[in-house]
Formats: structure tokens, C-alpha cells, sequence
């Protein structure tokens, strides 16, 4: 049984049998957050909004020599230990929050000391509950230049081995909890090996669910960011594009913090369920970049009764104490704020929004107020270091044009008088195509704040996807539905194999207009007749789907759901 997790109170008890190689020489924070040692061969189990999660970790050694903590990380291939203080830190080092370490409580240092290393610690999604505390209290994990895993400090007692994590507290202060008095053959097995050099520094994970090696992104290149994209999102060249150099910019924005460096903040255009939102998830994640999505409609703009746009950023505040932090903005129906007869209010409704974003963009100072009774909060915020990403579909509607429609008559005008801007469309002016040459004075004649469109710089369009995209996000895109519906049948003892023919089948049966979540629909609904009892489709423990039995199952999912069934 695992033992209880406390909030940990008393002194750690020094290495025993540890080969300390102690150094006081200043290293590079890279170097040492390098060197960490972290293997698949300790996890851990942590709750996060989907539940319990497996995570490899950081797990450092850890010893104590007067009042400092020292951590051991490699050095060219030899373990150091150092001594460490931690900072709450986004992407960036100039002006950290500096704890020091004292009597296991994590506690405000005024001045920096040059002969510590600072590790930077980044609020994670991973949460605790802790024996005779009420709440759940969300951990830390280090902010790597790879990895973002829990970093556990190591230590052998008398009593077994114990291991030390950081959270924060009800108060907003970081503390410490330890689970005590551990009898773990993994953990006895990498303490050894850390200790007596079979440890191989930098091992790369394989686990399905980490970062590996071919996931590294070199952020100054927006062509390693695309790449990476590619293995995600089929399709989508033109906005995949767009937003790898955006974020390019972006990253080498943050990691100098020079003000002066030009970036770009975005309009991504196109339905939905085509990858607007999952590829800014995809490389904020990868990045360890703080990030929120909220939807503009419903939204109140400052000093009206409703729920308040600036309540978006209420979860950026949780996740990082910085005034000013590196983070991204994601703001979705920034169409629906484009006509105010669209809006909910009407009369003013979508240009006050448009309004008060623009004062974001360029960098506003918004009290937030959150929380219920005791544990209200009021805390400043500065959006002058955000990416601000706005999202829309732009559709028409019986009175108004869609943006296509736009697009197609002004290259109809320009194509009359004989005027030529750039590449042009084929004649067929594919409406899928038409969104490729978007203008911001498109934008405009559409309905958004001229003022509004001149921020946001960077314009990325999305198209519906073809059948026969939907067959390559099926067979090659990672962490498709059909590989996690393959990993969810392995854990319970069968393999699931699909033949070729029957990607089709599924993707011919997503309705069109609902992009990748029409591929969810139908997979829920195909897998789960399966699922209730896969003995009836299983050669042992093989589940093969061949076309017909594909086509037959869906057919039946859909005759369930027919009204003239129900008669």
C-alpha cells in the first residue's frame, strides 16, 4: 500500500552512502536542468482532470550541508550535487520569484545568491490531496528544455527511502510533501545506479505519452516547428505555416524578453474540428507554455453584468504568479463579434469586445477577482507579454456574406479592372481554396474594427477536410482515435487490427461538416458495440475489423439512432 503523502515537516536526513561531488562554481541553468536524471524505471501515479496518470520523473539525489539543499544532476557524465534555490518562472529568468530552501518550507529570499542554481518550476496539471488537509493542492513540475516531469528529491533514511515533492498551498506559497519510509525495488534500483555509475545520464523515454527525441523542436526554426506539426495535423498548409513562425517569434520573444523584437499575434480562419485550437495546444504543451481558451460569445466586456471577459485569464493567474507572464490567449468566435446583431447584448455588444481586446494586444493592467469566501483573491495582471490567438469560422447567414463570399468578390473586382495582387486562385475559385488569400480589408468589409484586424498580423486559414484527409488522419496522424482506441483494447487484452479499406468506410461515414470530431463520433459509436463484449469479435485475443463488419456495425449504430427505429 502506498504510504500517505504529508506535507513534510521535519529536517531531511543527509545522503547516506552517497558519492557527493559537491560544486559551488556557477553552471548554466540549461546545464544543470539537463543533466537531471529521469528514466521510465520510476513513475508514479498523480491526478490530474482526466484522472490518475502515470508520469515518468525527475529524480534527483538530494543531501544538505548546512542550510542549502544540494541536488545531484550530471556533468559531463559525472553526478554533481548543487546547491539549489527555485524560482516560479515562465520562459523566463530576469527577474524571478527566488525561494530558499529552509527547513523543508519554500520561503521569499530578497537577494539572489550567485553560488546557487535557480530552478525554474513550472505549475502543473498534477494534484495532491494530503493527509489532515482539506482541498486538492496542484504540484510543480521542473520547466525543462525537453521534459516537463515532476521533480522528486531522493533521499535513503535509516527507515527506507523517502522522496520530496513541491505544491502549492492554500495560502498561494510553495510547500513541500514527502512520501516517507518507502520499500520500492525501482526506487532501490535507480538509487543504485545513480550512486554507483550504471546510471546512463539522459536516457530517452519511450512511453507513448512523453516526450521523446523526435519530438524536440528547435523554436528558432518555424520549419522544425512545421515538421512537428506534420506528424499531428494532416493538411491545414497554409495555417500550419502561419502559425510556426508566429510562434518562432514568439518563443525567441520570451527567452530574451526584448520588448523591441517584432511578433505576431493571430487570426486563424476556418471550421470547426480542422485544428485551429489542437495546433496551439500541441506546441504551448511542448513548449511548457501557460495557455487558455475561452469562447467570446456570452462574454461582458468591462463594467457590464455578465460574465466577464477578463475572467479568461483567471486561469493563467493560477498557473503562474509572474505580474507579466509568457503565456497564449486563445479566443475562439472572434467572427460572432464581427456583426453585433450576432451577439447575445446587440447595440455595441461586439465592439465593446473588440475594444477591450485591442487594449489587451498592446498591453493592459486588469485587476482579476476570483474565488469564493475566504479564499477570494484580487491580483493584477499585465498582458503585455501574452500571445493573443483569436479563432473564427466567418460564416454568412442569410442577410450577411460569409468571408469566402467576400474574398471571391473582390478578386472578381480586381480581376475586371485588370489589377493583379500576388498569386491568384484557380478559375474554379474552390471555396476551400478562396480562404487561402485572405485580406485584412476582407476582414473589415466583413464586419471587424479596422483598429482590431491591424493587431492581429498574422492570418492563418483552415479548409474543411476531404474524405481522403480524414483516411490520413486515421492511419498516420499521432495520437488519432483509432490509436487510442488500439491502446484502450490492449489494456484490456486484445489487439485490435483495421484493414485498409475500413478507414474509408469510417471516414465516408463522418458527416462533413464536423471535421476530426466526426471521426470521434463514429469510432465511439463503432468501437463501443465492440467494447460491451469483444469475446464475440475476438480470435483469441485478435479483434480484426475488416470492411464488411465495419460497414455492418455503423450501419447498426445508425439504424439505433433513426426516428423510424423508434416507431
Amino acid at each position: 500500500m502506498t504510504p500517505p503523502i504529508v506535507a513534510s515537516r521535519k529536517r531531511v536526513v543527509d545522503g547516506r552512502d552517497a558519492k557527493i561531488q559537491v560544486s559551488t562554481r556557477p553552471r548554466s541553468l540549461d546545464e544543470f536542468v539537463e543533466g537531471l536524471p529521469w528514466s521510465e524505471l520510476v513513475t508514479d501515479s498523480f491526478k490530474t482532470r482526466n484522472g490518475f496518470e502515470e508520469s515518468p520523473v525527475y529524480f534527483s539525489p538530494r543531501a544538505e550541508t548546512g542550510r542549502d539543499l544540494h541536488l545531484g544532476t550530471f556533468i559531463n557524465g559525472e553526478l554533481h550535487f548543487f546547491p539549489v534555490g527555485f524560482s516560479l518562472s515562465n520562459n523566463d529568468q530576469r527577474e524571478p520569484t527566488i525561494y530558499r530552501y529552509t527547513k523543508n518550507r519554500l520561503i521569499k529570499e530578497a537577494k539572489k545568491r550567485k553560488e546557487r542554481i535557480y530552478v525554474p518550476l513550472e505549475l502543473s496539471d498534477r494534484e495532491l490531496t494530503l493527509d489532515g488537509r482539506e482541498g486538492i493542492f496542484p504540484m510543480y513540475s521542473v520547466k525543462g528544455a525537453k521534459n516537463d516531469f515532476p521533480l522528486l528529491f531522493v533521499n535513503q533514511t535509516d527507515n527506507g527511502f523517502e522522496y520530496t515533492g513541491l505544491f502549492r498551498d492554500e495560502n498561494g506559497e510553495v510547500e513541500m510533501f514527502s512520501y516517507e519510509s518507502i520499500e520500492s525495488p525501482q526506487w532501490e534500483k535507480m538509487w543504485h545506479q545513480l550512486h554507483d555509475g550504471t546510471y546512463i545520464p539522459n536516457r530517452k523515454s519511450t512511453a507513448s505519452n512523453n516526450r521523446t527525441s523526435k519530438n524536440e523542436i528547435e523554436w528558432n526554426k518555424p520549419v522544425s516547428i512545421k515538421t512537428f506539426l506534420d506528424r499531428y495535423v494532416i493538411g491545414q498548409e497554409h495555417a500550419k505555416r502561419t502559425v510556426a513562425v508566429a510562434f518562432s517569434k514568439y518563443q525567441t520573444f520570451a527567452r530574451t524578453g526584448n520588448p523591441r523584437l517584432p511578433r505576431a499575434h493571430l487570426l486563424l480562419i476556418g471550421p470547426t474540428a480542422v485544428g485551429k485550437t489542437y495546433m496551439v495546444d500541441l506546441l504551448a504543451k511542448e513548449a511548457g507554455l501557460p495557455f487558455t481558451s475561452t469562447n467570446l460569445t456570452g462574454k461582458a466586456s468591462e463594467g457590464y453584468i455578465g460574465t466577464r471577459l477578463a475572467d479568461a485569464l483567471v486561469t493563467l493567474a493560477e498557473k503562474t504568479e509572474r505580474v507579466d507572464p509568457y503565456c497564449i490567449v486563445i479566443l475562439n468566435e472572434i467572427d460572432k463579434m464581427a456583426r453585433d446583431s450576432w451577439g447575445k447584448s446587440g447595440g455595441g455588444y461586439g465592439s465593446r469586445i473588440q475594444r477591450e481586446l485591442m487594449g489587451w494586444i498592446d498591453g493592459d493592467r486588469i485587476l482579476l477577482k476570483y474565488g469564493e469566501g475566504s479564499s477570494r483573491r484580487e491580483r493584477w495582471i499585465d498582458t503585455s507579454n501574452m500571445f493573443f490567438i483569436t479563432t473564427g469560422a466567418f460564416y454568412g447567414n442569410d442577410e450577411e456574406p460569409s468571408i469566402q463570399t467576400i474574398i471571391a468578390q473582390r478578386i472578381q473586382r480586381e480581376q475586371a479592372a485588370g489589377r493583379k495582387f500576388g498569386e491568384q486562385p484557380r478559375n474554379n475559385h474552390l471555396r476551400e481554396e478562396l480562404l487561402t488569400y485572405v485580406r485584412h480589408e476582407d476582414l473589415i468589409v466583413y464586419g471587424l474594427m479596422q483598429e482590431l484586424v491591424g493587431r492581429l498580423s498574422g492570418i492563418g486559414a483552415l479548409h474543411p477536410l476531404s474524405v481522403d484527409q480524414k483516411v490520413e488522419v486515421l492511419r498516420r496522424s499521432e495520437n488519432s482515435i483509432l490509436q487510442r482506441y488500439q491502446e484502450l483494447f490492449r489494456e484490456i487484452g486484445f489487439d485490435l487490427e483495421i484493414d485498409e479499406e475500413s478507414f474509408r468506410v469510417i471516414a465516408e461515414a463522418a458527416p462533413e461538416a464536423t471535421g476530426v470530431r466526426g471521426l470521434d463520433t463514429v469510432c465511439l459509436e463503432l468501437f463501443d458495440q465492440i467494447l460491451f463484449d469483444p469475446t464475440l469479435y475476438a480470435n483469441g485475443d485478435r479483434v480484426y475489423l475488416n470492411s464488411n463488419l465495419t460497414k455492418a456495425l455503423i450501419s447498426a449504430s445508425s439504424q439505433k439512432r433513426s426516428p423510424l427505429h423508434l416507431v
